[in-house]
């Protein structure tokens, strides 16, 4: 893969430098722009992710010097290379197939602006361009039936009605990106930086500065500029997806008019084209000003150094691509495949988290079914059949939240699925309302589950047939109390469903906005999420005023209880609404005004014990309730996270619990390995969800880890471990204990 990506980078090279030279001659701007395309943010960032449009991105400039040749030279060569392009850009990627013949007609509407090299009558010309671009039509119409086969393929899958908004804008980037690097974030992918952008603005001055000069020589540059800058601004709002022009207006015209449009699920992958067309620009704009200073001595040098510099300065430091280390050996993998080999079965699993067939996540399960040989029903597919979603992801999605039903047994049973596998530190946010210490206490204590091996943060469970055939007892970890579930579903009312309200801002609300109710009528709906039947598990909601509040709480579209909810506070306070469930449920609530005046802040969903502390009282929390990274001892609810996989990143991070406003003292309780002195990482408070500036501390060896927090409020407080990677390091629990 890596001797794939280093052809790719001088292929593109080569093709760039072809293309440039002839939009300038000098030499030392058309190598400055030929790195550029190398060097640019989403080539790497594409590379780093294994991505195919990383490699592929090679064919973008072969394909417009094809283009080029055929329509300013009229040469049959250019048809030849741009139907070369068109196949290896099919063979190569979907998302760089589907860009690039959008972009067909685009070029060859532009190239017709440049200076071309044919002469005679314009019928001629035309004449000689159609001939010239033949191979290119004839490869891209031969391309036709086989785009009808893979859209028909496409059809059966989830891919097959579009991908919906609300799907692409979680993958979309938002506006910021383009000249804030975001490391990590989806908006990195849109990076340009400022010097590209500046240069190209100068450029163009410059060109309509020559046109008012000489309107009959400077008018084709100028629209050439012009319409490849409208281009590339077209692009880059493209890019947004939902988060572009007029809240994704431009986006959702063109999913109308090119219906294919409407299965891209990462808008930004248009970027693909975004170096060669600002390579183009970016040569056309230098170029200019080198000519304008062109009396002045050592100008051009000046010029081509003061865009170098902070082109290679900014995007030379952003190319580093992050490193995950995987084993080289899994116990819990290997133990299923062993436990399957004694009972005479094929090992057969199932992975959580389970996803709907088309995370990342999944390459990491794949990495160890195959080094055990090891069959999973779950693993990655770009384009996830209707018949998974519908048949597989949607039946058993609930034991990512740790609820396992008889039925889903016999289900999982019936396939041959003898064994599940649970990667604690692959458990983000989305999957479940709560961390992944309450799905992994529920599977080690499930009668029809027994725990096999632990490898780390992988824990291994074969599937009974009865629960008579369990011959372990429940392991240690699973008896101990459960202690809170801290809450990962957080609800601005602003945000819900609500009729006949008034929005209005306040600091002292959450995200300062809060929704006021005295009109009749007035009524908010929080909208369904899935929960399992978690102990304690209860709506929170913050509200003031005085007056009677009617909660009505759903599970499905079924009413299961009503409540009248009497508020008489003037300051914010809590309000819990108790849900009793016995299975996994979509649950949600509906809060109507009946009386009096109210106003609502937020909701959360929470379960287990959290009380509100009074002086002198303290609550102990396992750091395994925590939501986390890393690995659960195996006695123990600690949890433990190892320098080689976790350095320079957020591990551990909660409550996003209320506390009552008061003086607090928050400890952690932890060892580690690292010489006295040694920074182990950092904290980051934020004692409410509107704190701008958070506090933080370092977290050294030797030293006691605790800090006084005053807060203020009781909105949602929270605190960060940055881990900085010198040591291993293992928490055992976190004590916060109000002092005033």
């Amino acid at each position: 893969m890596n001797i794939a990506g280093i052809i790719s980078l001088w292929l593109t090279l080569l093709a760039t430098w072809m293309l440039l030279r002839r939009y300038t001659k000098d030499e030392w701007i058309i190598a400055l722009f030929s790195i550029f395309v190398l060097i640019f943010p989403y080539r790497w960032k594409a590379l780093f992710d294994a991505s195919p449009t990383g490699f592929a991105m090679m064919w973008v400039p072969v394909l417009i010097l094809g283009l080029d040749l055929a329509v300013r030279d009229g040469k049959l060569r250019g048809g030849f290379v741009a139907g070369l392009a068109i196949l290896f850009m099919y063979l190569g990627d979907a998302h760089i197939f589907f860009f690039g013949m959008l972009l067909i007609p685009a070029w060859c509407m532009l190239a017709l602006l440049a200076d071309s090299g044919l002469s005679g009558k314009a019928g001629s010309r035309y004449g000689r361009i159609a001939l010239a671009l033949t191979p290119a039509a004839l490869v891209g119409g031969s391309m036709f039936f086989a785009v009808r086969s893979l859209a028909k393929s496409l059809s059966e899958t989830a891919m097959g009605q579009g991908r919906d908004l609300g799907e692409v804008a979680v993958f979309s980037p938002q506006a910021s990106g383009f000249f804030t690097w975001q490391s990590g974030d989806v908006s990195s992918q849109v990076y340009l930086g400022w010097a590209i952008v500046v240069l190209i603005i100068v450029g163009f001055v410059l060109l309509s500065w020559n046109f008012l000069r000489e309107p009959r020589q400077q008018l084709k540059p100028l629209l050439f500029m012009t319409f490849l800058c409208l281009g590339i601004l077209g692009m880059a709002i493209l890019a947004l997806g939902p988060h572009g022009l007029r809240t994704g207006g431009f986006f959702t015209l063109v999913r109308e008019l090119i219906p294919p449009y409407t299965m891209i699920r990462q808008a930004g992958k248009i970027f693909c084209l975004m170096p060669t067309l600002l390579a183009v620009a970016g040569v056309t704009a230098l170029t200019v000003l080198v000519k304008a200073g062109s009396a002045i001595p050592m100008w051009r040098g000046f010029c081509v150094m003061l865009v170098a510099v902070p082109i290679f300065w900014d995007y030379s430091t952003l190319s580093k691509p992050d490193l995950i280390y995987l084993s080289k050996e899994q116990p819990a993998y290997q133990a299923v495949a062993e436990d399957a080999l004694s009972r005479g079965e094929n090992p057969h699993i199932v992975v959580v988290t389970l996803w709907p067939g088309d995370s990342h996540y999944a390459a990491i399960y794949q990495h160890f079914a195959l080094m055990y040989r090891v069959r999973m029903l779950n693993g990655y597919s770009p384009a996830v059949s209707k018949t998974y979603f519908d048949e597989i992801f949607l039946p058993l999605h609930s034991i990512n939240q740790g609820y396992l039903s008889s039925e889903q047994i016999s289900f999982l049973r019936a396939m041959g699925i003898g064994h599940i596998v649970i990667h604690e530190n692959l458990y983000p946010e989305k999957v479940a309302p709560f961390p992944v210490s309450y799905a992994l206490k529920k599977f080690l204590k499930h009668p029809s589950l027994q725990f096999l091996a632990h490898g780390d943060s992988v824990w291994a469970f074969r599937i009974l047939d009865s629960p008579d055939e369990q011959t372990r007892e429940p392991h240690k970890m699973a008896r101990q109390a459960s202690g809170p579930l801290f809450p990962a579903r957080h609800w601005e009312m602003e945000r819900s469903l609500y009729e006949n309200v008034d929005l209005v801002e306040d600091t002292s609300a959450s995200d300062r906005n809060y929704i006021a109710l005295s009109d009749d009528g007035a009524v908010v709906h929080i909208a369904q999420t899935g929960s399992p039947p978690a102990p304690g598990l209860r709506w929170m909601i913050r509200c003031r005023g005085q007056g009677l509040l009617r909660a009505e709480i759903f599970v499905g579209q079924d009413l299961l209880r009503e409540e009248l909810l009497v508020v008489e506070h003037q300051h914010w306070q809590w309000l819990e609404l108790p849900v009793s469930i016995e299975t996994f449920s979509n649950v949600s609530v509906r809060l109507a005004l009946e009386a009096g005046n109210i106003d609502l802040d937020s909701a959360l969903l929470a379960a287990g014990r959290w009380p509100f502390l009074q002086p002198g009282e303290i609550i102990s929390v396992p750091a395994a309730n925590f939501f986390r990274a890393g690995f659960t001892d195996i006695n123990q609810d600690r949890v433990t996270f190892l320098k080689k996989n976790y350095a320079e990143r957020v591990v551990f991070y909660g409550p996003r619990m209320p506390l009552e406003p008061g003086l607090y003292e928050v400890s952690l309780d932890y060892s580690t390995d690292a010489e006295p002195g040694i920074e182990i990482g950092e904290l980051r408070i934020t004692s409410d969800t509107n704190d701008a500036g958070k506090q933080s501390m370092a977290l050294h060896q030797g030293q006691p880890w605790r800090f006084e927090i005053r807060v203020d409020n009781n909105l949602p407080f929270n605190m960060d471990l940055f881990f900085a990677g010198q040591a291993d390091l293992v928490l055992d629990e976190v004590i916060f204990r109000r002092l005033q």
